[in-house]
């Protein structure tokens, strides 16, 4: 697709995010190619912002990452997960106010986004505001089986909440050591 129409920055995307996922170096750094030709060719592209912020953020380049969500937001304001990717940023930058008000905008434009409730209950919990945060979760009550990752997160970050950081870390382990039995893990 690329030999036939190299200006298409949709086939830079699709090779961007197939190489993005290869633990290779050279493969990360072929996929940071990728993403900065769908900057060049289609810069006003919300969701070609959106893709490079997601590899940015799995790089580590977090204040780069939101700075890329934020331009796909503001080319399509119902980016729910560009939305998503800028709280997160934010959360692991610490800057838990600025992940709460994204959570909050994306919320305000995608009210049926379970993601970006818990995106919120996390920056809640990292504010240390527990009657938000439990307001939150209720949004949430059943809607993920017991056993899955996000209910075992809300669950130890509501421990930590009240006061358990013990079964917080309990909660964690076990998840972890279920994951390492997985059949599919090599």
């Amino acid at each position: 697709a690329l030999a036939l129409d190299p200006g298409d920055f949709r086939i830079h995307i699709v090779l961007g995010d197939a190489e993005a996922y290869d633990d290779a170096p050279e493969a990360r750094e072929r996929a940071r190619v990728h993403f900065r030709q769908v900057m060049e060719l289609g810069p006003r592209d919300w969701y070609g912002h959106l893709r490079y912020a997601v590899y940015l953020q799995n790089e580590g380049e977090l204040r780069e990452s939101v700075r890329e969500a934020d331009l796909a937001v503001e080319l399509q304001p119902s980016a729910e997960y560009a939305y998503l990717c800028a709280s997160l940023s934010l959360l692991w930058l610490g800057e838990a106010r600025e992940a709460k008000a994204r959570a909050e905008a994306g919320l305000a434009q995608v009210p049926s986004s379970r993601l970006m409730r818990v995106n919120l209950a996390a920056a809640l919990h990292a504010l240390g505001d527990r009657p938000g945060f439990q307001e939150t979760i209720k949004t949430l009550t059943g809607a993920w089986p017991e056993d899955h990752v996000i209910t075992r997160l809300l669950a130890g970050l509501a421990a930590d909440l009240e006061g358990r950081p013990s079964t917080l870390k309990t909660i964690f382990e076990a998840y972890l050591a279920q994951v390492e039995k997985t059949p599919w893990k090599e």
